[in-house]
């Protein structure tokens, strides 16, 4: 993410090693840090463990334009002496044009990506049993979930087959429809196997309480996680 030119800035901190001085700071400048927090207790760099939140200003995707925050604060959640909660509330954001020399860069970087994944390689790839997805006792007839495994998007019927009915789905907290997609999951045998989770929540107020269930199907190396309220 660095070394393509990604813009990224950290906008919530809640582990060991991370505190409201680190907010609104690039991954580039706390890389080291972040390092350095790896060695001392498995802090995971990416963020994937919940240590931190990011928001993305500047990347080789964005063509045109770039995001410039002008106005922010510090909120602080928790004074935890050992493990500081806090996050960052943008106050003003503006869109602004990329300059000619931004543009040249994105689109090298771009091309330079596309010539390197090109053609990747899929020999190491395990097998995704699809029969062990098929007869799993929640599947039925259902709305279509989109689930990345081992680098193949696998399209997975849930939650409102003959056990559960469309009414009692309904009337499920996101908790238990979270619960319901893990343990369909778990059933196809590839849980570990998952590289990247797409979270979508009503409010995120109910975060902590989905989160508290979701760390215990992927312990302390979890997938990749984009979560959207």
């Amino acid at each position: 993410m660095i070394a393509n030119g990604m813009e990224v800035q950290i906008a919530k901190v809640c582990s060991m090693g991370l505190r409201k001085e680190h907010m609104g700071k690039s991954i580039a400048q706390l890389r080291d840090h972040f390092l350095k927090l790896k060695d001392d207790f498995q802090f995971n760099v990416c963020g994937e463990g919940g240590e931190y939140e990011s928001a993305v200003f500047d990347c080789p995707l964005f063509k045109t334009h770039k995001i410039q925050c002008s106005e922010s604060k510090v909120v602080l959640h928790d004074d935890n002496p050992v493990q500081q909660t806090a996050y960052l509330q943008y106050t003003k954001l503006e869109v602004v044009p990329l300059s000619k020399e931004e543009i040249e860069k994105h689109t090298l970087i771009l091309s330079q990506l596309k010539e390197k994944y090109s053609e990747i390689p899929t020999e190491h790839l395990g097998h995704v049993d699809y029969a062990a997805i098929e007869n799993s006792p929640l599947n039925g007839e259902a709305q279509a979930m989109s689930h990345q495994i081992e680098r193949v998007t696998l399209s997975v019927k849930i939650i409102k087959g003959a056990s559960v009915s469309e009414e009692e789905v309904k009337k499920m907290s996101q908790k238990e429809q979270l619960l319901v997609i893990m343990e369909h999951l778990k059933a196809s045998g590839k849980l570990s196997n998952v590289v990247k989770v797409g979270l979508l929540i009503n409010d995120l107020g109910q975060f902590k309480d989905l989160n508290a269930e979701y760390v215990k199907y992927f312990g302390l190396k979890p997938p990749v996680r984009v979560c959207v309220q």
